[in-house]
């Protein structure tokens, strides 16, 4: 008589469970069995993908966090199915800011930078377009800064989390310092040299 031998996959895989928004993760499928094939849901509304060790980017709104459950599926070529589930934490630090005052028509103008970042952030590195930066990592108000010629300057603001996770904010043309205008009106009076 004929011997049936019963078969099963095994399901295992490894990733990170700590990941930087928009970061490429590489899924390692560990997963064992006879002709197996994967099938992955990246929990994210994505399109199923039967990659054996696939890769994929996972985004969250920037200064919110988000999880997500990344599932295979396992299949043997018997069409024996088992299924393991592991969660990805996305941490996405946001940058953002405002200055107190952005025009002036002469140089000096002191701005005040006021921070609005997400609560995640321990690091800023400010640059004020006008060949100066400044590193920053105590919670509050940066120092003010006074921008000395006349110009348009582009501001730009780097934050990192206590993860290494960072955002970028770049405002162009931020602080316009121009040159003051100056014009006037003018009546035409009648001649008064013409001849009766």
């Amino acid at each position: 008589s004929g011997i049936i031998t019963s078969t099963f996959p095994t399901q295992d895989f490894s990733t990170p469970d700590l990941i930087c928004n928009n970061y490429l993760v590489t899924v390692t499928n560990a997963s064992s069995g006879a002709g197996i094939i994967a099938i992955w849901n990246y929990g994210d509304g994505s399109t199923l993908d039967t990659t054996n060790s696939p890769s994929h980017v996972y985004e969250a709104p920037p200064g919110v966090a988000a999880t997500f459950d990344i599932e295979v599926f396992v299949v043997d070529s018997n069409n024996c199915v088992d299924s393991l589930t592991k969660t990805i934490n996305v941490v996405a630090p946001k940058a953002n800011f405002s200055i107190d005052t952005t025009i002036a028509h002469c140089p000096t103008l002191t701005v005040q930078i006021i921070d609005s970042s997400s609560s995640d952030v321990k690091d800023w590195f400010f640059n004020y377009g006008d060949n100066t930066a400044i590193y920053h990592d105590t919670v509050g108000l940066p120092p003010a800064h006074s921008y000395v010629s006349f110009g348009y300057f582009d501001m730009s603001l780097i934050v990192v989390n206590s993860v290494g996770c960072s955002d970028t904010l770049y405002i162009d043309s931020l602080v316009q310092i121009t040159r003051p205008v100056g014009s006037f009106n003018y009546v035409a009076l009648p001649n008064s040299c013409e001849r009766n």
